[in-house]
This record gives structure tokens, C-alpha cells and sequence, in this order.
């Protein structure tokens, strides 16, 4: 659905849309469902020092002739896990669940495709480590 803006409001320069993908990550625990959240550096640019699933842009590698927005998104979701948490994920194993497109007041626009995974009850030691 289209973006409706009061006359007189609308923006100049509308950003343009950077494709993403994030997964969260689930495992049984001793008490119940636990998920894998990372703590970003504070000194980042974009949510810097927040609590965050492991996520980011879709990269021109992710992309392969042929695929889709979703398979490229799988792709980045797979290599985001691997390079922010050293965990292994298949990307055929990925559920889907949504995907989010903010409206264009905002400086930058991540259009992020959510997935869930399941985990081992350990891949490495994360609890504590990171």
C-alpha cells in the first residue's frame, strides 16, 4: 500500500530501499526457548550498542542468476550468522516469517526479510563468550 503524505509534507528525496535479512535463531535450553542475541559495538553507525538478532545486508555475492529477492535474503541471513556468530545454518532450513519495508522518513531504509532457524543445543559456546 502505497504511502499517503498530508500536502506539503511529502519528502524531497525519498532514500532508496537496501535489501537485508535477519534470522533468529532458536534452541531448546534447560529452561525453556532461548535465542541468540548479539550486542552490536557501540560505536557503530546504525544500532550501535543495541541487542540485535544476526543480520544485515543483502551483498552482490548473496545474489546468484536466477534467484529471487527471498533466496538472495536466505543467502545473507546464512552469512550473516556465520560471520557475526560462528553459526552454521542451512539456508533450506530457514522459515520465513516476514518482511518489513519502513515508509520513507528515515535516512536509511533496510527492506529485511526474517527468518527463524533452529540451532544445536550447542554449536560453540556462545553463552558467555561474545
Amino acid at each position: 500500500m502505497p504511502t499517503v503524505w498530508p500536502p506539503g509534507q511529502e519528502p524531497e528525496v525519498v532514500p532508496e530501499l537496501i535489501p537485508a535479512a535477519t534470522v533468529v535463531v532458536l534452541r531448546d535450553g534447560p529452561d525453556g526457548l532461548e535465542t541468540l542475541l548479539l550486542r552490536r559495538n557501540a560505536a557503530l553507525e546504525f544500532a550501535g550498542g543495541m541487542w540485535v538478532f544476526p543480520g544485515g545486508r543483502v551483498d552482490d555475492d548473496d545474489r546468484r542468476p536466477g534467484d529471487d529477492d527471498e533466496t538472495a535474503a536466505r543467502r545473507a541471513a546464512v552469512r550473516e550468522a556465520w560471520e557475526e556468530a560462528d553459526v552454521v545454518l542451512d539456508p533450506s532450513t530457514l522459515v520465513w516469517f516476514s518482511h518489513w519495508t519502513p515508509p520513507p522518513v528515515t535516512i536509511k531504509r533496510y527492506a529485511t526479510w526474517f527468518f527463524g532457524a533452529g540451532a544445536r543445543a550447542r554449536s560453540r559456546d556462545h553463552d558467555r563468550r561474545r
